[in-house]
């Protein structure tokens, strides 16, 4: 081919370049392959038509608009074959998944205790107060059961879901909390025979339950409640000031007797 351009060049007495422009002009099917594609998007980029400003899923038609940009946040990148060969779409993430960063080729799954229900986010949302999610991946979160709720955000497990304020858990159901008795949200039994009195008023709303001043119980029978007259401070079932003991604090242990000012002495 480069022997037959010298040769028409020198016949004709043409310049190198007027020869070259008639190679072109009557050859276009040859040297057309060699321009880029600009329609031709590698991983991580897709398909964007620059005059209505959008990413597009196909290049059929005129696609004398499109070019290869950066998938954005929120999308991913997948790979496209058609008639033209191969390139890649941006595709928007599904709800439940997330990509946070642009460039990407695929979209991450919502992490345990959140969710997102909307499609190309870019980030998960936490479950919000009484609701928990136990799987990844997902689109909304699952409510806590009737009288549960949790103590904050993202919960990650049924198990979280708590008994609310005002409530005690027994043999894994939510009871009324009763008189003499302090139940902040999350409170059970157990926790009660553990109970400790809190230091400020303003720590009561966020420690277990407790026993207030002037109530006692048995710790056989933590529920079942006596109002006392005196020595009875108050937090976990079966407390007594003074050496006395008793479901009201009223009787001092055998060999011991009780004094005016209160505490137990030996006889």
């Amino acid at each position: 081919a480069l022997s037959q351009l010298l040769l028409h060049q020198k016949m004709n007495g043409t310049s190198a370049m007027e020869e070259a422009c008639t190679w072109l002009k009557g050859h276009r099917e040859i040297w057309e392959e060699w321009l880029p594609d600009t329609t031709k998007c590698f991983p991580q980029f897709g398909l964007f038509n620059k005059a209505t400003e959008v990413f597009v899923e196909s290049r059929e038609g005129d696609s004398s608009s499109l070019i290869c940009k950066a998938c954005p946040s929120g999308s991913f990148s997948r790979p496209l074959r058609d008639g033209k060969g191969l390139t890649s779409v941006c595709l928007s993430c599904a709800p439940g998944s997330v990509q946070s960063s642009g460039a990407s080729t695929a979209c991450e799954p919502c992490p345990l205790g959140e969710h997102q229900e909307d499609f190309g986010a870019a980030s998960c949302k936490r479950c919000t107060v009484g609701s928990y999610q136990n799987v990844t991946g997902q689109s909304l979160c699952k409510t806590c059961p009737e009288k549960r709720t949790t103590v904050g955000l993202g919960a990650e497990s049924l198990a979280e879901c708590v008994c609310k304020a005002g409530l005690i858990e027994m043999d894994g159901q939510c009871v009324p909390c009763i008189e003499g008795l302090s139940c902040p949200i999350g409170s059970t039994v157990e926790g009660l025979l553990i109970a400790t009195l809190p230091v400020n008023e303003s720590d009561a709303d966020v420690q277990g339950p407790f026993l207030l001043q002037g109530y006692n119980s048995h710790p056989g029978a933590p529920l079942t409640i006596y109002q006392c007259r005196d020595h009875c401070p108050g937090g976990a079932p079966g407390t007594c000031s003074f050496g006395r003991i008793g479901a009201v604090c009223g009787e001092c242990p055998a060999g011991t007797f009780a004094s005016s000012l209160g505490p137990c002495w030996r006889c």
